[in-house]
């Protein structure tokens, strides 16, 4: 069997005859730059404390609709993955953080939705929201950290 030998097994079966990717590269780096801005979005909202649950909701309305803006850039780059990226140590670490920011975006926007409801509004609430967005931010900085070392032109001019 072609790739393995007696102790390993290769964990690329990329071939040099296939020169198509998953994914583009252009729409790698402009998920990056989306994310990025998604960033600094998260950054605002999450950093300002508002005095009342109105300010919240506002300020997390504008953050739940840029969430869905971000979310579709990281749907789009599902396909990247090991054994069918060139680069499968770099497939496999993207893999992981791609896992993370989407399990912090969830987390954060979870929290967001408690404070568009103005029922739902508390200082623990609000205070929870920015831990989860601190977190984010954390997430999307190593996410794009990674595809900009990997594709250079991902990062913004």
């Amino acid at each position: 069997m072609p790739g393995k030998t007696a102790d390993a097994i290769s964990l690329s079966q990329w071939s040099r005859r296939r020169q198509t990717l998953p994914v583009r590269i252009d729409h790698l780096q402009g998920a990056a730059r989306e994310l990025r801005q998604f960033r600094d979005c998260v950054a605002r909202t999450s950093a300002d404390q508002r005095a009342s649950a109105r300010e919240w909701g506002l300020a997390c309305t504008s953050f739940m609709l840029r969430a869905s803006m971000a979310i579709d850039s990281l749907t789009e780059l599902t396909s990247i993955r090991v054994g069918n990226w060139p680069d499968t140590p770099w497939a496999a670490r993207f893999r992981t953080a791609h896992a993370e920011v989407d399990r912090r975006l969830t987390e954060a926007s979870t929290s967001a939705r408690l404070l568009v409801r103005n029922e739902s509004y508390t200082a623990d609430v609000a205070s929870g929201f920015g831990f989860e967005g601190a977190r984010l931010i954390e997430a999307l900085d190593g996410f794009c950290q990674l595809i900009e070392a990997r594709y250079p032109a991902a990062r913004d001019s």
